[in-house]
């Protein structure tokens, strides 16, 4: 038979069906928006996941992309770079591209990989 949602939402269809609709529909946004655009800049909050260490004797919390189900992972490994900004006291705002300290952070792109410092457009995007 067909699923149907109880209520108004995608999300309510039975054991979790609804997220694949979700996954797919901000993918294609995604994707839409990619075409018309140079640059594309997804912003997100981040939230602590408790994951297990490789070895499965201790408990690691690290700092995730804060969106539904998969859709953070699916989305971190479409992005060239995922920074993370905040605000540091003495330095004003920082954006962090290093991976260190169980953050989900990172790029592909040489001039941000591993880097730190004080944001800056023209220290992200050079030509």
């Amino acid at each position: 038979g067909i699923l149907r949602p109880t209520g108004d939402r995608v999300t309510n269809l039975p054991n979790g069906a609804g997220y694949y609709y979700l996954r797919e529909a901000m993918k294609w946004y995604i994707d839409v928006f990619a075409k018309f655009f140079d640059r594309l800049i997804l912003v997100s909050h981040v939230k602590d996941k408790k994951l297990m260490s490789i070895d499965g004797t201790e408990e690691v919390v690290v700092k995730d992309i804060s969106l539904t189900g998969r859709l953070g992972s699916i989305l971190a490994a479409k992005a060239d770079a995922i920074g993370y900004l905040y605000q540091d006291p003495k330095k004003g705002l920082m954006i962090t591209f290093k991976s260190a300290d169980g953050a989900v952070m990172g790029s592909r792109c040489t001039h941000l990989a591993g880097q730190k410092f004080p944001f800056d457009w023209t220290k992200i995007y050079i030509d």
